[in-house]
């Protein structure tokens, strides 16, 4: 009897804290509260000895970074139309002393620019993913020298 006496009281509890009955009637469950919420992820920014004679679109959000031997690759995403980004960032380039060594448009595929500055190699990347943004990638090789070992 005392074991039916525990299981009785522990279904009174177990009914008296919820809210909703057997049938579905009764009031819906509250929002999650707010302090189990993910918090935002923070903006990446570009790291302090990013070369300053690389051309970076005006409005950009940066998307990714990346170092793998001697190459830095950086995603960005942008609004505006592809024509319009490909020319500003050629003109940009060479405005800040790169000699381009490559240019392809593909439409609507994207297009790709080459440049060289001393023993550096920079390769923009550009690919709408709307009518009005476009993702730029942009990878510099530092040291275009052929490592021996």
């Amino acid at each position: 009897m005392r074991r039916s006496c525990i299981l009785a009281i522990c279904l009174c509890l177990a009914a008296a804290g919820c809210q909703r009955g057997l049938d579905g009637t009764g009031p819906a469950p509250g929002p999650v509260a707010a302090s189990l919420a993910v918090p935002a992820p923070q903006p990446l920014t570009l790291p302090e000895d990013f070369p300053a004679d690389l051309y970076l679109p005006p409005g950009y959000e940066l998307r990714s970074m990346m170092d793998v031997d001697g190459t830095r690759v950086v995603g960005m995403q942008l609004d505006g139309d592809m024509a319009t980004l490909f020319a500003d960032a050629r003109a940009g380039m060479q405005a800040l002393g790169w000699r381009q060594t490559l240019a392809l448009q593909r439409a609507p595929d994207g297009a790709m620019l080459s440049f060289e500055k001393g023993p550096r190699a920079a390769v923009l990347w550009l690919r709408p993913v709307s009518p009005d943004t476009v993702q730029l990638q942009l990878q510099l090789r530092e040291d275009m020298r052929v490592a021996t070992r």
